[in-house]
């Protein structure tokens, strides 16, 4: 039987849906990318903004407090107590884009932003410099960004209006996502929306991707 998929995930308010368009062994595979983000890259975030559903919201969570040795005191704090912060990537473009060498390093670059205010009551109530963001996986989080990618496409123009390229790595991935997943070469300014995406053909030596 297939299952309906939400292009966005669920989790992220994501309200898009394309029906009946997963058996249930690529239904395994994107559920369990999408709980890694969800939980790992997002799960404080949507905690503290009310983007988790109340079922799923724990009580507390683990804060990896800098002490002012620089080193790192882990302790469970009330979800009201953790600041509200979120880790991400910028990623340069898709290296098939810029003619960068399969085996080429990837120069992604971490992006933090953190409520200052929620920051300083941090550092009030339980002391040290600072605190510890998670850990983030781009190559998970390259596979999230390519299922999207590739649900939004069939849902604008359909499975014979173009030649897929990422379902490889979304269903088995690699250790060189970046060749077919990166940044936007133009990056338009930011706005209040929740989610923005657009399909958009991008010319490259004679080839339109």
């Amino acid at each position: 039987n297939l299952t309906n998929e939400h292009v966005i995930p669920k989790g992220l308010k994501g309200n898009l849906v394309l029906p009946k368009s997963s058996c249930s062994a690529c239904q395994k595979i994107t559920c369990k990318l999408e709980n890694y983000c969800l939980r790992q890259v997002f799960g404080a975030f949507r905690l503290k903004t009310g983007l988790s559903k109340k079922k799923d919201r724990p009580r507390h969570l683990r804060l990896h407090v800098l002490d002012d040795d620089r080193k790192v005191v882990i302790k469970d704090v009330p979800v009201s107590e953790y600041p509200l912060s979120l880790a991400m990537a910028r990623f340069p473009p898709p290296g098939i884009l810029v003619d960068r060498p399969a085996d080429a390093e990837f120069d992604w670059k971490p992006w933090f932003w953190a409520d200052q205010n929620s920051v300083e009551a941090v550092r009030h109530t339980h002391g040290g410099a600072g605190f510890q963001s998670h850990e983030f996986h781009p190559e998970m989080f390259c596979r999230m960004i390519a299922k999207i990618s590739h649900a939004y496409a069939v849902a604008e123009i359909g499975t014979l209006g173009f030649a897929p390229m990422l379902r490889d790595l979304i269903l088995f991935g690699n250790d060189k996502p970046y060749r077919i997943v990166g940044g936007d070469i133009n990056v338009g300014e930011a706005t209040e929306a929740l989610h923005e995406i657009q399909l958009r053909w991008q010319p490259h030596r004679g080839t339109e991707f």
